[in-house]
Parts: C-alpha cells; sequence; structure tokens
C-alpha cells in the first residue's frame, strides 16, 4: 500500500510474516499491533523507517536486527503488543 496506515498480527502456535518493503506509511505515526503467544512474527521494514517498539516481553523476546543508517521520522512507525512464549524480530534486506 501507499498509504499503510497500521494493522493486527496475532501469531499462537505458528508464525507469520509481514512484507513492508514497498509500502509508504501515511503521514504521522502508524501503529502495528503484535499479539505472539507460543509463536512469532517477522517485519521486513525498509530501514530509513523509524520503529518505536512497545512490546511487553514474557519468556519472550521481540527486537530490531535492521542496519542504522539515515532515519527518516516523518515515517515513524510504532509497534506495541505482548509475546508470551514467543517472539519476533524487525529486518530489512
Amino acid at each position: 500500500s501507499q498509504a499503510f496506515r497500521g494493522g493486527k498480527v496475532v501469531s499462537i502456535f505458528g508464525g507469520s510474516t509481514l512484507d513492508l518493503t514497498r509500502s509508504e506509511p501515511v503521514q504521522g505515526n502508524v501503529e502495528i499491533e503484535i499479539v505472539s503467544i507460543f509463536g512469532g512474527s517477522t517485519m521486513i521494514i525498509p530501514a530509513d523507517w523509524n520503529v518505536k517498539l512497545e512490546v511487553f516481553n514474557i519468556f519472550g523476546g521481540y527486537g530490531d536486527k535492521r542496519v542504522r543508517g539515515q532515519v527518516d521520522f516523518n515515517k515513524t512507525v510504532i509497534v506495541k503488543g505482548v509475546a508470551i512464549f514467543g517472539g519476533g524480530e524487525i529486518k530489512s534486506y
């Protein structure tokens, strides 16, 4: 989408992949809600997007594995949610 507004990802006893490499976020903050219970998710987000992680972890974890570079603060994504015995990561290619 050229006007990405956010979304929700739920992974219970499984996994998911969200590829945003060809998307453009809308102006302002974009929110993605994550729930990972005994599962996980991978998000592929361009390296120039600003990502704020607000994920609560219980016996799991969520991390940003992207290589840092120039960040466009007009492209801000807030990742909120919970990871219980699961987790996920944010990558860029």
